[in-house]
């Protein structure tokens, strides 16, 4: 009796002949193809452009920017090497220069110690 009562009716549905079978399974085949050379084309255009849309530069244009590339990367080398050893590099204190009233009045006190 259970199994009577949670076995499934056979489907309503229409029976495919093959022909027809095989039109569905070619039809699905094609349609998922094309989706995918579709999904490949729209990811090739969002990486790397709309072919044809490049632009050539002249000899003038890359040589400009060449350079522009090299002094923007020279400049930021030697602010960082600037940068670096104004932090690292030890540099002594500099000795102070006394003024004549200030060895006067050292002289002064060392003087008035020893007597």
């Amino acid at each position: 009796q259970l199994r009577q009562k949670y076995q499934h009716p056979l489907p309503t549905s229409k029976i495919q002949t093959e022909a027809q079978a095989e039109k569905t399974l070619d039809r699905l085949y094609s349609q998922s193809i094309e989706h995918k050379k579709h999904m490949l084309r729209d990811a090739e255009r969002r990486v790397y452009g709309v072919p044809g849309a490049q632009k050539t530069l002249s000899s003038e244009e890359i040589k400009n920017s060449v350079n522009k590339l090299c002094n923007e990367s020279m400049q930021h080398r030697q602010d960082v090497i600037k940068k670096v050893e104004e932090e690292y590099v030890f540099r002594p204190p500099t000795a102070k220069r006394l003024t004549s009233e200030e060895l006067e009045a050292a002289t002064l006190r060392l003087s008035a110690r020893g007597e």
